[in-house]
């Protein structure tokens, strides 16, 4: 008898044990599902309408690696209130923007001082930096392009260089580096490369000139100066690659558009911009 009453007691130790399990599995769900609940609703924001009855549908926001990943599963969202979620990095002030060819958004942030490479498709994401290396720091990241390798370039509107990175975000070498390390620029901000001609277009806000290189970063030549008249600049800081199919011909017509846009530094100067083919 007394055998019976301790395996009865047993058992139903055994069913609260597990109870208590399952409630503390299920306890967080209805607080996540609220607090979805309670999250408002972003209005989308409406597209932008281009000539040509051309328009651009918004896709999507995104602010740090954790937007990359997606959202996680069961298990996911179970590790992470166990072990607390993970420390993703945020942009800090985003800068330059541009695609490569497998799709890839790849971002500067002088706040941060490097570059974000966001792959949605693959679910990676991927941050460089060079602010802790002693030759050819990257210290203000601004405007980036990238050629026909998905090779990144990317101007440093502090240290007065050119850094050139391989499609998987190695660095390769700094383009404008002189004698004590210093850089040749005084503000490099815009770039352009035409992979086809093997050239590189860099404006320098401060000199008010676009420099022409070649692929090694040696100086070909300059464009514009000082001034308000024609070839004149007041602290270009945007440079554009512009492409279009010639009709009838099997060629592209490449040209490139220099602009200084009234910003604080440039205290308030009329934009404008020169082309050049």
């Amino acid at each position: 008898m007394v055998q019976v009453l301790l395996t009865r007691l047993l058992k139903g130790r055994l069913k609260l044990m597990a109870l208590a399990v399952c409630i503390g599995l299920l306890l967080p769900m209805p607080l996540y599902a609220a607090s979805k609940k309670q999250k408002a609703t972003e209005p989308t924001p409406p597209d932008l309408l281009l000539e040509g009855d051309r328009k651009l549908v918004f896709e999507q926001a995104f602010s740090s690696e954790k937007d990359v990943h997606g959202k996680p599963g069961f298990w996911g969202k179970m590790l992470d209130i166990v072990a607390g979620a993970p420390d993703y990095r945020q942009m800090a002030r985003p800068y330059g923007v541009a695609v490569d060819s497998r799709g890839r958004i790849v971002i500067t942030d002088p706040g941060a001082k490097g570059i974000h490479i966001f792959d949605f498709a693959q679910h990676k994401y991927k941050f460089i930096q060079r602010a802790e290396k002693e030759k050819d720091r990257m210290i203000a990241p601004q405007c980036i392009a990238i050629d026909a390798r998905d090779n990144i370039y990317v101007t440093d509107s502090e240290a007065g260089k050119i850094f050139v990175f391989d499609a998987d975000g190695k660095f390769k070498h700094a383009l404008g580096s002189i004698r004590g390390g210093e850089g040749f620029f005084k503000r490099p901000t815009g770039i352009a490369v035409d992979s086809v001609a093997q050239r590189i277009y860099v404006s320098d806000t401060l000199r008010d000139k676009i420099f022409v290189l070649d692929m090694q970063g040696e100086v070909l030549r300059t464009i514009g100066q000082h001034g308000t008249g024609d070839r004149c600049y007041e602290f270009p800081n945007s440079i554009f690659q512009l492409k279009r199919r010639v009709p009838g011909k099997d060629r592209t017509d490449r040209r490139f558009r220099g602009a200084n846009f009234p910003t604080k530094r440039n205290r308030g100067g009329l934009g404008g911009a020169l082309l050049y083919r």
